[in-house]
C-alpha cells in the first residue's frame, strides 16, 4: 500500500521527480532536498513557536482580564448590595418619619376592589393592615359624624373631574379617640378626561390643634379660675346688646371688687390668695342662673352679666345673694378668712348702649359702693360720673402740681401749754390750686395715697422743711431763755418707709443740710407701723440710732398692739384731736376725755413724750396740763403758717400769742 506523502515533502519531491517513483534520486539532489526540508522545517518550527508564544501572551492577558473582571464584578456587587441596603434603610427611615410625623396615605383606582392604605395610616387609625377598608365609604366611616358630610362632598367632587382639594377634618381611631388630620385629595384622569384614580394624604395635626385650642383658651379664659377673661366678656356684652335690642329687653352688668383681698394675699401668701379667688368664683357662679355669665376681670375683680332682666328689683335680689355668699367665711391654708365685696350695677339700655360705656358706669358705681363702706351694692346714677370726673380732674391737677413742685409747706408750732414756749414745728403739705383755691389735706392726701403720689410729696416736704429750719438757724439766734432751738416734726408715709433707700437718702439729706439728727422728729401713723411690724422695727431702729426721734401720730384711732409698741423706739406719742375735743366739758355724752389720761400713762410707761393735737380752748389746755401733758398743738396757739409768717411771728419771740 502506497503511503501518502507529507505535505511538507510533496513540493521538493516533485522537483526531484521522486513523487512518481522511478529511478533513485541523485545524492546531491537528495542532500539539497534534505537541506531544503530542514530549512523549511526550521521555519515551520519558528512559526509554530511564535504562534505558541502569541497564544501564551494572549492567554495570559485573557487571564488577567478575567481576574480584573471578576474583581470589578465583586466590587460592583458590593456597591449594589450597599446601595440596596441604603435604599432599604432610607425606605424604612421614610416610613418611620412618616409615622412620627403622623403622615399616612391611601389610593383608589376605579374598577379595583377596595382601596390601598399605607401602613402608617393603618397604624394611626388602628386599622388591620391585612384587611383595609373595602371602599371609600368604609374609609369615610372613620370620619366623625359632624365632618363626614363635608368629606363625602370632597370625594365626590374629586371623582367628577381632576382636581386637588385640601382641608382639615376629624377622624376617630379604633380606640375611639378623636384626632385632627390635614387631608389632601388629588384625582387623575385618562385621555378621555374620566377620573380613574384618587390619591389621598393624611397628616395628623392633633398636637397643633390642641396647642391652638390652648392658646385660644388662654386668650379668652382666666387660667386660675377657668372663667372667661375680660376680652371674652366684652364680646359677651356685645352679643347681649344685640340680642336685647332685637327683643327689646334689658340686662344688668355687675362690676364686683373684693374687699380685704390684698391683706389676705399679703399675709397668707399668693397661693392662699389664688385659692380664695377660685372659691369666690365658685360661690358667685352658684348664685347665678345657667344663662347668666361670669368672668374674671383681673386681680380681685369679677364681672357678672344677668341677662335678661325684667325688674330692677330682681337684679338687687341676685346681687345681695352674691354679697352674702362672698362674705361667708372660707378656709384658706387651714385658717378661716373672710372677705366682702363691693358691687356696682349698670343697666342696659338705661346706663349705656355699648360695652365700654356700660363697663365704665358699672365701675363707677362699684367705686361708690366701696366709698360708702364696702360690702355693699350701688346702682349707677348720672351724678356718680360727675363725681368721678371731678376726682379724675383733681388727680391730674395734683400730679401736675407734684411734678412742678407747686405744693407749699406750712408750719404749725408745738408749744409748752403752760409757758407758751415754742418747742417744735410740724411741717405740713399745703396745696393752693390756681383755680380752686386752697385744697385741704383731707381732700388731696387720700388722693395722693391712692395714686402713689404720697411718697413724692413726703420726700419733698421733708427736704424743704429741713432746709428751711437750717435757714432760720442761720438768720436768727435762739430766743433768750428758751433752752435751745425748736425741733422739726415731719410726717412720713408708709410708701416712704417701705423704700429700701429711705434711711440712706435721709442720712444724705441731713449731711447736705447740716441739720443735726436730734433736731428731727418723724411722725408715723399706727397703720404705717403696724402694716409691716418687723420691717418697721428694723427701719425705726436705724433711725433711732442716728439720733432721730420717732413720734406715733393719731394714737388711739387705729388698732395698735401694745406688745408691738414696746418693741419700737417710740420717743413721742401724739394724742388725736378726737380725744381732746371733750376735755373741759361735762355731760353724760363726754366719754372720749377719759381716754387721754390712759394715753399719757402709756407714754410714760414707754419713756416717751406726749403731744396733744387739736387744742382749741383754754379749758382743754388746762385739763391737759393737769394730766401732765404739757406739749400741745392747735388753733389755740396758731394755725399752720407759711415759712415767712412762722419765722416772723414765733422764732424771734419768747412767747407766742394765743389764737383762740
Amino acid at each position: 500500500m502506497k503511503r501518502p506523502v507529507h505535505p511538507l515533502l510533496a513540493r521538493p519531491l516533485r522537483r526531484l521527480g521522486l513523487d512518481r517513483g522511478g529511478a533513485s534520486a541523485d545524492p546531491a539532489r537528495l542532500r539539497a532536498l534534505v537541506d531544503a526540508v530542514g530549512r523549511r522545517y526550521a521555519r515551520f518550527e519558528a512559526a509554530v513557536d511564535a504562534e505558541r508564544q502569541s497564544h501564551r501572551i494572549a492567554a495570559t492577558g485573557l487571564a488577567h482580564a478575567n481576574a480584573a473582571l471578576r474583581a470589578e464584578r465583586r466590587t460592583l456587587e458590593s456597591h449594589v448590595h450597599e446601595r440596596t441596603a441604603q435604599l432599604e434603610q432610607s425606605r424604612v427611615d421614610l416610613l418611620e418619619a412618616q409615622l412620627l410625623a403622623g403622615l399616612g396615605s391611601w389610593s383608589y383606582r376605579e374598577g379595583d376592589r377596595g382601596i390601598e392604605v399605607s401602613a402608617q395610616l393603618a397604624q394611626l387609625l388602628g386599622m388591620d393592615p391585612d384587611a383595609p377598608p373595602a371602599s371609600i365609604e368604609e374609609l369615610l366611616d372613620y370620619v366623625v359624624e359632624d365632618d363626614r358630610a363635608g368629606a363625602q362632598r370632597s370625594v365626590e367632587a374629586a371623582l367628577r373631574e381632576p382636581r386637588r382639594l385640601t382641608g382639615e377634618l376629624r377622624l376617630r381611631d379604633a380606640r375611639g379617640e378623636v384626632r385632627w388630620f390635614a387631608s389632601t385629595i388629588a384625582s387623575q384622569a385618562d385621555e378621555d378626561g374620566r377620573v380613574t384614580r384618587l390619591r389621598g394624604a393624611m397628616l395628623d395635626v392633633t398636637a397643633r390643634r390642641l396647642a391652638e385650642s390652648r392658646v385660644q383658651r388662654l386668650a379668652y379664659h382666666d387660667d386660675l379660675t377657668g372663667l372667661p377673661n375680660r376680652a371674652a366678656f366684652m364680646e359677651h356684652i356685645g352679643e347681649s346688646i344685640a340680642q336685647a335690642r332685637a327683643r327689646s329687653s334689658r340686662f344688668a352688668l355687675l362690676f364686683l371688687d373684693l374687699d380685704g383681698f390684698k391683706e389676705i394675699n399679703d399675709s397668707l401668701g399668693h397661693d392662699a390668695g389664688d385659692d380664695l379667688l377660685r372659691q369666690v368664683s365658685q360661690r358667685i357662679r352658684a348664685c347665678l342662673r345657667q344663662a347668666d355669665r361670669l368672668a374674671r376681670f383681673g386681680g380681685d375683680e369679677f364681672l357678672v352679666l344677668i341677662d335678661p332682666v325684667r325688674k330692677r328689683r330682681d337684679v338687687e335680689v341676685v346681687t345681695r345673694k352674691i354679697l352674702k355668699a362672698v362674705a361667708t367665711p372660707l378656709k384658706l391654708d387651714g385658717l378661716m378668712a373672710t372677705v366682702s365685696a363691693s358691687i356696682g350695677i349698670a343697666m342696659f339700655p338705661d346706663d349705656g348702649g355699648d360695652p365700654p360705656r356700660l363697663l365704665k358706669n358699672a365701675d363707677a358705681a362699684m367705686y361708690q359702693a366701696k366709698q360708702g363702706g364696702r360690702n355693699a351694692l350701688r346702682f349707677y346714677a348720672p351724678q356718680i360720673n360727675a363725681s368721678l370726673r371731678e376726682k379724675v380732674a383733681m388727680i391730674n391737677d395734683l400730679r401736675a402740681a407734684v411734678a412742678r413742685s407747686a405744693l407749699d409747706v406750712a408750719y404749725q408750732p408745738i408749744v409748752d401749754g403752760e409757758t407758751g414756749r415754742v418747742l417744735g414745728l410740724e411741717a405740713l403739705a399745703r396745696w393752693d390750686h390756681p383755680e380752686r383755691g386752697p385744697i385741704t389735706p383731707a381732700v388731696f392726701v387720700p388722693l395722693a395715697e391712692e395714686t402713689g403720689l404720697i411718697g413724692a410729696i413726703g420726700t419733698s416736704v421733708l427736704a424743704r422743711a429741713c432746709a428751711q429750719l437750717v435757714a432760720w438757724d442761720a438768720t436768727r439766734a435762739p430766743p433768750p431763755g428758751t433752752g435751745g432751738r425748736p425741733y422739726l416734726s415731719v410726717n412720713v408715709s408708709p410708701v416712704q418707709l417701705r423704700e429700701e433707700t429711705f434711711v440712706r437718702e435721709l442720712r444724705a439729706l441731713l449731711a447736705a443740710t447740716r441739720l443735726p439728727a436730734s433736731r428731727l422728729q418723724l411722725e408715723l401713723t399706727e397703720g404705717t407701723v403696724m402694716d409691716e411690724p418687723e420691717r418697721a422695727a428694723r427701719v425705726l431702729g436705724e433711725l433711732s440710732r442716728m439720733g432721730i426721734r420717732i413720734a406715733l401720730d393719731d394714737f388711739g384711732t387705729g388698732h395698735s398692739s401694745l406688745a408691738y409698741l414696746r418693741t419700737f423706739p417710740i420717743g413721742c406719742i401724739k394724742i388725736d384731736r378726737a380725744f381732746v375735743v371733750d376735755l373741759g366739758r361735762e355731760g353724760p355724752g363726754v366719754r372720749q376725755a377719759a381716754i387721754v389720761p390712759a394715753i399719757v400713762a402709756i407714754a410714760r410707761s414707754l419713756g416717751a413724750g406726749v403731744v396733744a393735737e387739736g387744742v382749741e380752748t383754754g379749758a382743754q389746755r388746762e385739763a391737759l396740763v393737769a394730766m401732765g401733758c404739757r406739749e400741745m398743738q392747735g388753733y389755740l396757739f396758731s394755725r399752720p403758717l407759711t415759712a415767712d409768717e412762722c419765722g416772723e411771728r414765733f422764732l424771734g419771740a419768747e412767747t407766742p400769742a394765743a389764737a383762740g
